[in-house]
């Protein structure tokens, strides 16, 4: 079944005895490559999730781009839509033939409109091929473009194509720095550091203890220096607080501050300039980064994106917003990371432990594609493999995925129909065995069993002195009280393997007097 084969897919991966030992050790219920198959049967609430700059990595989804027919051709049209509004061949970049290098993987504007493409498609797929839908979503950053495209504010084209002037403003604007600290940032650490820095300000909020500040290169800097100095006083007074690191991020812009004004500005005016379509109502509902609550009509505002891109990411107070509603309190949770990476999913798992209040205790958080070092390792996490490894995981916790679907459109090459009787088979056993009985009951009560002079010395308890003597071969008689078992049993061993035939030596595949 479709299911097994993901199964064996997913196994395929553990190359090393060790390797598959810790998994079944560990038994992690969480997205990984080992799961118990035991099939809840209520129907689970899903929650998709889209990630932002930052998750983007060499060879991402490019196996799912040569496996899959339907995303791919959604992938071709995106990155068509991308080149006819004045951005970046990303077809010949990532996919065809895949060539991008370190310093174009670091760019905002060739970076954003993958991002946003690999998300969007994803999301079809799980959509429209196997009809798992979401039951709300949230997005980080750029990926709120993503819910507002699949929830019926933005049409595909519009979208991609502020994606594309948002991320060439972005690029164009000076240069600055990012840091996280955390985990472990406390309350009051959190206000020593905006009273130690008033400069910096807050780009994301992550996780109850983690945080992303924005800023000047050189006011990061002292930032992080400021954290090493400080635990380094510290250590051994509070060891929770001591561990709280200040680590920068791989960016080139200071972005979700105020140096993003001027690009919001004319990201502002660009919207305006175009007819976004009108909606009624939202398709999928979905949380504002802004506010960290539900998205209202604000989201066809052209003021709305341009405050969204100066504004923090305030994520961890919108999945706490999603798990505080009560259409979620009596039933299971998944929160479903669709993009690159799986930089939300531990965001998300690491918010859960750091507050063991959370009201569902039925959760799941899973991803869709391999971490940015599993995919670019020697080994190589194959995307394809454990996008369709969620696909299963999904099905074992009780979502009911539209297989048929999947395989009429888009493996209909692998499709084998065998047609079958339409009564019902008899219950006649056919092999060989009895016919052979027929034919040696009409002799005497004993047999003879030719066995070849190599076994001889091998099974002397089996024959008498007498036949040892003989050169070529051995002749031995038998009493027949077990007869008829005997050559049922013979006749079922030779036809159950065909890699054995009816003239080879009994003793040379196993058997011996014992069976």
């Amino acid at each position: 079944s479709f299911v097994a084969k993901t199964w064996r897919d997913v196994a395929a991966k553990c190359e090393k005895i060790t390797e598959s030992i810790e998994l079944l050790k560990r038994q992690d219920s969480t997205d990984s490559k080992i799961h118990n198959h035991q099939r809840i049967k209520s129907k689970p609430a899903i929650i998709f999730m889209f990630p932002g700059q930052g998750s983007q990595h060499f060879k991402m989804a490019k196996n799912m781009y040569q496996n899959e027919p339907i995303f791919r051709h959604n992938v071709q049209e995106c990155c068509a839509l991308v080149t006819a509004y004045g951005g970046a061949d990303v077809l010949r970049l990532f996919f065809e033939p895949g060539s991008v290098t370190r310093s174009e993987l670091d760019r905002t504007d060739i970076v954003q409109p993958i991002v946003f493409i690999v998300s969007y498609c994803l999301a079809e797929l799980y959509m429209k091929t196997f009809g798992i839908r979401p039951t709300y979503m949230i997005g980080h950053s750029l990926g709120e473009l993503v819910c507002a495209t699949l929830s019926g504010v933005l049409d595909r084209e519009t979208a991609i194509s502020i994606v594309v002037e948002r991320s060439r403003l972005m690029q164009s604007m000076p240069t600055g720095a990012m840091a996280q600290i955390g985990p472990g940032c406390s309350d009051q650490l959190f206000l020593e550091v905006t009273k130690a820095f008033p400069s910096l300000e807050l780009a994301a909020h992550n996780t109850s203890s983690s945080y992303v500040f924005s800023g000047d290169k050189q006011e990061i800097k002292d930032l992080c220096k400021w954290f090493r100095e400080r635990n380094k006083k510290r250590k051994g007074s509070n060891m929770h607080e001591s561990r709280c690191k200040c680590v920068p991020l791989a960016t080139s812009h200071a972005f979700h501050s105020s140096s993003m004004r001027p690009a919001a500005q004319k990201l502002s005016a660009y919207i305006n300039s175009l007819s976004c379509p009108s909606y009624s109502s939202l398709i999928f509902p979905y949380v504002s980064n802004v506010t960290g609550e539900w998205q209202s009509r604000k989201a066809t505002s052209a003021d709305y994106w341009a405050n969204h891109m100066c504004s923090p990411v305030r994520f961890c107070e919108g999945i706490d917003f999603l798990m505080s509603q009560k259409s979620l309190q009596e039933k299971q949770v998944i929160l479903l990371e669709v993009g690159c990476g799986n930089s939300l999913k531990g965001l998300v798992n690491r918010h859960f432990s750091e507050k063991p209040q959370n009201q569902i205790n039925d959760v799941t958080v899973m991803s869709s594609m391999p971490h940015a070092k599993d995919a670019v390792s020697a080994s190589g996490a194959d995307d394809h493999s454990i996008w369709l490894s969620s696909i299963g995981k999904l099905w074992e916790i009780g979502v009911s995925p539209n297989f048929s679907e999947y395989w009429e459109t888009c493996r209909p090459e692998q499709i084998s129909k065998i047609s079958l009787p339409k009564y019902s088979l008899q219950k006649q056993r056919c092999f060989v065995g009895k016919s052979l009985t027929h034919i040696m009951q009409s002799k005497s009560d004993s047999f003879t069993m030719e066995v070849s002079s190599e076994h001889k010395e091998d099974n002397q308890s089996v024959f008498s002195k007498e036949s040892s003597s003989v050169s070529s071969s051995s002749i031995v008689k038998r009493k027949d009280k077990s007869f008829d078992d005997f050559l049922s049993f013979y006749s079922d061993f030779t036809l159950s393997d065909p890699r054995i035939n009816l003239n080879d030596s009994f003793f040379a595949h196993g058997g011996s007097s014992m069976n």
